[in-house]
């Protein structure tokens, strides 16, 4: 919306991406978002230089990882953002039963669905690096 109001997207974010920088070396990168906002002006702007894949749910994003990192020949970057977890954890807080119970979900679709079914050889060329922005805490509603 935007583009519609006639802002400047660039607003949002106005340099480079590491997807840029990564095309400048011949890296090809892949950018998993979900598809409610895959192709927003944030996105597009965030992750210029990548290919951005819409997601629906933790196993279609698994899936569709494992098989394009089979299927990619040579060095290639791939970026999953998954906010599910993050915002049951901004909703019930980190101790709540909802909270665990989406960490048992998406732990096990990592395991189930990208681990357990990654292709051996693949695997062994291939680094996995799972990383969160922040943390959560509970606070007195005070």
């Amino acid at each position: 919306w935007l583009l519609e109001m006639g802002v400047n997207p660039k607003i949002l974010y106005d340099g480079n991406t590491i997807y840029q920088a990564l095309k400048e070396e011949d890296v090809k990168s892949f950018a998993f978002i979900k598809a409610s906002y895959a192709h927003s002006c944030y996105s597009r702007i965030v992750h210029d230089g990548s290919t951005i894949i819409p997601f629906i749910s933790y196993s279609d994003m698994f899936t569709r990882l494992r098989k394009l990192i089979k299927k990619e020949k040579g060095p290639a970057y791939f970026y999953a953002y998954l906010d599910n977890l993050d915002g049951i954890g901004h909703l019930y807080g980190p101790h709540a039963v909802e909270y665990s119970a989406e960490l048992s979900v998406l732990s096990y679709s990592i395991r189930r669905e990208f681990l357990e079914k990654a292709d051996r050889k693949v695997a062994k060329e291939t680094l996995l690096l799972i990383t969160s922005d922040h943390g959560q805490v509970n606070i007195s509603p005070e």
